[in-house]
């Protein structure tokens, strides 16, 4: 892990595989504080100033299969994961392999 170019509160990973590990990570240690549905879990991550949280929660939902406000589970990682890079890049830009070997390492 080095500090964000930018000095923000952005980590950058020497591989992809281990930025999706500590997505990973997170989202369990997410999930067992109590920020386990999509718009509790969103509000950690959309400020409102960039990403707004209500859209965040939709496009987490969406892909889940689920409502913003019904229960993610342990095992709705990989589609999560998957949903928020999307969202935050604008399209997918990490392999699925890449996201799977990151989760599988987690």
């Amino acid at each position: 892990v080095v500090p964000a170019p930018n000095g923000g509160n952005f980590v950058v990973f020497d591989t992809i595989v281990n930025g999706v590990r500590a997505m990973a990570k997170n989202y369990k240690n997410q999930i067992a504080k109590g920020f386990d549905t999509p718009s509790s879990y969103a509000s950690k991550y959309a400020s409102g100033e960039g990403d707004n949280p209500v859209q965040y929660a939709k496009f987490i939902a969406d892909a889940v299969g689920i409502g913003v406000n019904d229960k993610l589970k342990p095992s709705d990682a990989k589609k999560v994961i998957k949903a928020q890079i999307r969202f935050e890049n604008g399209k997918d830009i990490v392999s699925e392999s890449d996201i799977e070997q990151g989760i599988n390492i987690s």
